[in-house]
């Protein structure tokens, strides 16, 4: 349960204070929101506050083959984390960028592909984001 309350405060659905669990404004349209409305505020929440989210995302939209090899990423963690540290985080990067459609991931060629966001605009996913919810 820990992750999975650690992710949902990184991702702005929740607070912790002194041990209490606040679910956000933002965490309850979450909650009422169906797949696709859950992917696109994901996608959203990841790529405003999950660093390494941001760079992939940044790196996909400026290669002109909207690729690039996984170990680029493993080099960056490499600097910061111990090896097997290093896996759990691009093993979590790829489950999320995956999960919210920021990218695909080739693991046969160990290769990020940028994927296409139009497949996710929802206009009233991001009126409904947009309304007057306070963010995190």
């Amino acid at each position: 349960m820990l992750p999975i309350l650690e992710a949902c405060v990184l991702l702005g659905f929740a607070r912790l204070t002194e041990g209490d669990v606040q679910i956000s404004p933002q965490g309850v349209i979450f909650a009422d929101a169906d797949i696709q409305q859950r992917k696109v505020l994901f996608r959203d929440a990841a790529l405003e506050h999950v660093t390494i989210l941001k760079q992939i995302d940044s790196i996909l939209k400026r290669k002109s083959d909207h690729s690039i090899a996984d170990e680029f990423f493993h080099d960056i963690l490499d600097e910061h984390f111990a090896e097997d540290e290093v896996q759990r985080q691009f093993e979590t990067a790829v489950n999320w960028g995956r999960y919210a459609e920021i990218f695909d991931y080739d693991r046969e060629k160990g290769r990020l592909v940028q994927t296409d966001p139009s497949s996710l605009a929802d206009p009233a996913v991001e009126n409904r984001g947009s309304g007057s919810a306070p963010k995190s």
